[in-house]
């Protein structure tokens, strides 16, 4: 199986963690080391890679550091690295210097970005339409939030459906309580 390496340098989400050198090196040499595997490519995923406050330039800065550590003993050990990677959509955008061997634009081609000023900038256009369906139908009762946030509360008791679809794909939260669906 060919495959991309993925090293989990502060996002702590998946892939092998990296915190200075450690005993996660010996993980990385056993995957390496794996029958059936073919390592084209060295990743990671910055947390905060398009923010541009002073905290989460710092996360990305730590990131790429580790990233570029885990990498150099990779390199040292005579492991391939493959196509080097850390940068989405708003990383490619906001940290060009970060780009490295390719990008990974998720959201772009389909007309998204990171920011509504970078959909303007870039004059993107919505390529996709969502179809889903209603999952569940369930009651509320009135002064219940719903949402991640807690953004909207139910001035009423209320029926409301649950769609199977959310922001893993790619739906932001600043739609929240500013769309529709068709049902």
């Amino acid at each position: 199986a060919k495959c991309h390496l993925k090293i989990d340098t502060g996002l702590n989400r998946s892939g092998i963690s990296w915190r200075e050198y450690s005993t996660s090196f010996e993980d990385i040499v056993k995957i390496h080391n794996m029958k059936g595997l073919l390592i084209q490519g060295t990743y990671t995923h910055l947390a905060c890679g398009e923010g541009q406050l002073d905290w989460e330039i710092a996360q990305t800065k730590l990131q790429t550091y580790r990233y570029n550590q885990a990498c150099e003993a990779i390199e040292h050990a005579g492991l391939p690295l493959g196509i080097r990677h850390c940068c989405s959509t708003g990383g490619a955008l906001v940290n060009p210097e970060y780009r490295l061997d390719m990008v990974r634009l998720g959201m772009m081609p389909m007309g998204m970005s990171f920011s509504d000023e970078s959909v303007i900038e870039l004059g993107l256009k919505p390529a996709l339409t969502w179809v889903s369906f209603v999952a569940q139908i369930k009651n509320v009762a009135a002064g219940e939030p719903v949402s991640y946030g807690c953004t909207f509360y139910a001035d009423k008791p209320m029926k409301i459906g649950i769609v199977t679809c959310g922001y893993a794909d790619g739906y932001r939260r600043a739609y929240s309580n500013k769309s529709h669906v068709l049902v």
